[in-house]
């Protein structure tokens, strides 16, 4: 992104671009007009000082053009320092870089935003008191705001509200979750108090539709319109974050299955629990950023296999590009083009009116935050926020007279930050300081410093010396990442964007730690996107190449399935072998699922079955060069354990391994370890995973009801003492709870399982805990066995569970199928006046007595929601998968693929559970 002065007519105009080059060459004039204020895009208010951002623009130097007016220092600050510059205009969209574990929490937001609800669901997540700002309105003046304000006027409303605020900040500045609501919108009110207060606490507005919040209010939407159009702007002043209550009815359509869970189950759409469901997961993630991981958020312990190692560690990564534009016309499922790419790029495409400006501000604004929220309900994966600024920046290039543009895109920016975007697309072209502005003010997201040189590289293109100085100056602002491409105008081209790349990485200059996405654009170019290593641009084969009005162009990206293909028959990427393994395996249901992910995603694996007597059987398949990995199945989930060489620490938890992958020699990068994802060569050795468990915890996971969420005081019931029953424990130790019964049909097995947690460290046995019977989210959970289902529930020890697992199901020698035994629970345990979430993991039948029994209508009415095998198979099989592939797996299309073959060999056999049979 180039910002020269210039005075020849716009490029918009004329077709033609700034390049770098040109930036190099010319320096801005300066003007010595009297500065002037222009509205800020995201407030209304005046905000910018004109003249004040014309000093920022970027001089050949590598410095700030000097004005009397300007308060930018000689000497640059650290980026992310106190006494970091600023932008003028942007001092309200800047957040701390980083916040105390145990700062305060405020949600504020005009009334029926969802405030209350969003407190509720943080408080319990963060284990926090709750402070509702009415009611201590109330408790401290005799009376409500509203009759306050009847009583004594606005002026004294607003001095009490001050009063109030500043005494509710002092006495709880620290652990405590904060319902403000509303605010006043009179400037002597509080809001400056909370501009204070967010100077070193999260202070987040919650937005929301304006038709979602009308008929929950039961009023007209253009009301609420109105109100939001006129508080809005002072809302976002006072705040740091921004957070929009996400209705899946305002979408483009409100048939669009954004997310996964609506997919699964139409009915959910209309269960209020389960949209509270929606709304606690989105919450909790933007809070995991917020906090970094330094408070315990116990119910998102990531199930995403792939998370734990990061985008940056691994090769030929792709983000897909989705412009606002797409996501506001076009209907499709976010999950349908999601899989095979690491990550999704909200890219905020907005044209330009003549003037520079943003037309319909206040809209573009609403509907960015609607879309990322959408976003961040349909994924796990990282969301990169960018501002396509090609026009934005050719403007700027030719009328320096025009402040309007630089804070355009620095207020669309920090909106990113705002919402607490994973990553943020920023053009190092920017003079250091506007650019610091941005590191200051991004808190936990990492800054991509992205940059398209529309003329191509000066001096030779990429073998020049021009392309290699902005990189390492980019890298040098602090850029976590760097993405820098120009057009090609040859196939060799391809060739010297490869060679740049490896001359970039052993320059002695350049940070190693910092990853490289460097690529050409255009038809020509497309070689070298198949090519680059991280972070990719791709798009799908249901989005658009192109809308009518937008900037932004994707005609000439290419597919994460035309970049897979590239890969592999370049022979960069090898085609592998996967089986299932194990006794009786004929019936799995998994070959269906893996093959046609493999097929969806343009992968030339095959997943195949291969039933063993032994485990001796095993060798043949492991010495292939081609082998990929491999699902144990019963009975050797156990006895493999032995003869391997890693064992993760889940696996070993657990005790059981139900996910074989090879260990083999890395030659780039000179190591041995497991997962060389897509790559043949000899096995030198077999590390041990376990998926059962993180099947268990997202299906139970996504079944509790926020009012289940997890805490310390939840209760769990596991029935059973085999591996899937161990796998439960461990599911529910991840998800942080405290509490665990654990029943069997033999006491002893059941005393087995705990004993073998408990010498593991991982638990206390009932009577370990020391005599204060103090549970917090420090202790380790206690397991106590039952000796027997013919008696009421223990209330003496514990409530009645919130959660119970099935684990009754087993195999015989032979690996044949034992029905679950014919199991239903007294009455007391399942008394929960909450309901809560019965998953049972039989597998032949999948309906038992148990499952009708939690659906009948007494428990189905207190709020009981049942799983079975089917809800928990493709969540096993999705980590299965990533941990195979190290791609985002294909969920609707593995979840069709499971129906499809059930229905086929499966549902024409099935019989009553009473004939004894099963499946």
């Amino acid at each position: 992104m180039a910002i020269p002065a210039a005075s020849s007519p716009s490029p918009l105009f004329t077709g033609r671009k700034r390049s770098f080059a040109d930036f190099k060459r010319d320096s801005p004039p300066h003007h010595s007009h009297s500065p002037r204020s222009t509205p800020s895009i995201l407030t209304g208010y005046p905000q910018i000082d004109e003249h004040n951002v014309r000093a920022r623009l970027h001089t050949p130097s590598g410095h700030a053009a000097g004005s009397d007016h300007s308060p930018v220092s000689a000497t640059p600050s650290r980026p992310g320092s106190p006494s970091h510059s600023r932008v003028a205009g942007t001092r309200h969209l800047e957040r701390c870089p980083h916040f105390s574990p145990d700062a305060s929490l405020v949600l504020i937001g005009v009334p029926g935003a969802g405030t209350s609800s969003l407190a509720v669901i943080a408080a319990k997540a963060l284990q926090r008191k709750i402070i509702d700002s009415h009611d201590y309105f109330v408790k401290l003046s005799g009376c409500s705001r509203n009759e306050f304000r009847k009583r004594y006027g606005s002026a004294r409303y607003a001095q009490q509200e001050t009063y109030i605020m500043s005494k509710l900040f002092t006495e709880h500045s620290t652990n405590t979750v904060i319902a403000y609501g509303p605010i006043s919108s009179r400037e002597d009110g509080g809001s400056q108090v909370l501009k204070e207060f967010a100077q070193t606490h999260p202070v987040i507005y919650v937005s929301r539709h304006s038709g979602s919040i009308a008929r929950y209010l039961g009023v007209e939407e253009e009301r609420i319109h109105q109100l939001i159009r006129a508080a809005g702007p002072l809302y976002r002043a006072s705040s740091n974050l921004e957070f929009h209550n996400f209705s899946e009815s305002t979408a483009s359509s409100s048939s669009d299955p954004s997310t996964p869970r609506k997919q699964q189950d139409p009915s959910r759409k209309a269960t209020p629990y389960l949209v509270l469901k929606d709304l606690e997961q989105d919450l909790l993630r933007m809070l995991e950023h917020i906090f970094d991981g330094k408070v315990v958020l116990s119910n998102i312990v990531s199930s995403f296999p792939l998370s734990s190692r990061a985008i940056e560690a691994r090769r030929y990564t792709h983000s897909l590009v989705l412009p606002l534009s797409v996501l506001e016309k076009e209907e499709f499922a976010i999950e349908e083009v999601e899989a095979g790419v690491d990550a999704l790029e909200l890219i905020v495409d907005v044209p330009l009116s003549h003037d520079g400006t943003i037309p319909h501000c206040a809209d573009i604004v609403d509907s960015i935050c609607k879309q990322f929220a959408r976003l961040r309900r349909a994924t796990v994966l990282p969301i990169i926020y960018s501002v396509e600024s090609s026009n934005l920046i050719s403007m700027m290039g030719v009328r320096p007279e025009e402040p309007k543009l630089l804070e355009s895109y620095l207020q669309l920016i920090h909106l990113g930050a705002r919402l607490c975007a994973d990553y943020l697309a920023v053009d190092p072209a920017l003079d250091e300081s506007a650019f610091e502005t941005i590191i200051a003010s991004k808190g936990l997201s990492k800054v991509i410093g992205s940059h398209h040189e529309p003329e191509g590289w000066a001096e030779g293109s990429w073998y020049g010396k021009v392309a290699e100085e902005f990189a390492l100056r980019a890298c040098k602002m602090g850029c976590d990442a760097l993405r820098l491409s120009q057009p090609a105008k040859k196939k060799a081209d391809n060739l010297a964007v490869a060679n740049f790349a490896r001359l970039l990485n052993e320059s002695p200059r350049f940070d190693k730690e910092v990853p490289i996405c460097v690529y050409n654009t255009g038809i020509p170019g497309r070689m070298s996107h198949s090519f680059n290593s991280f972070l990719t641009p791709v798009t799908h084969e249901r989005l658009p190449r192109s809308l009518e009005g937008s900037p932004f162009d994707a005609s000439q990206l290419i597919t994460v399935k035309e970049a897979h293909g590239a890969l592999f028959s370049s022979f960069i990427l090898d085609r592998l072998d996967f089986f299932i393994v194990g006794k009786m395996v004929s019936h799995s249901l998994s070959p269906a699922m893996h093959n046609a992910a493999y097929k969806s995603m343009g992968l030339p694996h095959q997943y195949s079955i291969c039933e063993i007597t032994s485990l001796r059987d095993l060798a043949t398949m492991i010495a292939k060069n081609n082998f990929g990995g491999a699902s144990v199945a019963l009975p050797f989930k156990v006895e493999i354990i032995a003869t391997l060489d890693k064992l993760d620490e889940n696996a070993e938890a657990i005790g059981a391994v139900n996910t074989l992958v090879p260990i083999r020699h890395d030659y780039e990068t000179d190591t041995s370890h497991a997962q060389v994802h897509h790559r043949c060569g000899k096995v030198i050795g077999l590390k041990g995973i376990n998926t059962d468990w993180i099947g268990i915890k997202s299906t139970i996971s996504s079944g509790l009801s926020p009012v289940n969420a997890v805490s310390t005081s939840t209760v769990a019931l596991i029935m059973g003492a085999g591996g899937m029953a161990r796998a439960a424990v461990l599911a529910l130790i991840r998800l942080g709870v405290k509490t665990i019964f654990i029943w069997n049909r033999t006491y002893e097995n059941a005393y087995r399982v705990a004993k073998h947690f408990q010498g593991r460290n991982l638990v206390d046995l009932t009577g370990d805990r020391s005599s204060s019977g103090t549970v917090d989210a420090a202790s380790k959970p206690t397991l106590h066995v039952l000796s027997s289902l013919d008696q009421e529930w223990p209330a003496h020890r514990a409530s009645s569970p919130t959660i119970i697992i099935a684990a009754m199901a087993a195999s015989g020698p032979n690996g044949i199928f034992i029905a679950p035994p014919n199991v239903t629970l007294p009455p007391s345990w399942l008394a929960s006046s909450t309901g809560g979430v019965l998953l049972e993991l039989a597998y032949r039948p999948v309906v038992t007595p148990l499952l009708q029994q939690a659906r009948r209508p007494e428990f189905a009415a207190r709020g009981w929601l049942t799983k079975d095998m089917l809800d928990m198979l493709p969540e096993q099989a999705f980590a299965q998968f990533e941990v195979f592939t190290g791609k985002r797996a294909p969920r609707k299309v593995m979840r069709q693929a499971l129906s499809d073959d059930f229905r086929q060999r499966w549902e024409p056999k099935m019989v009553s559970y009473d004939d004894g049979r099963g499946v």
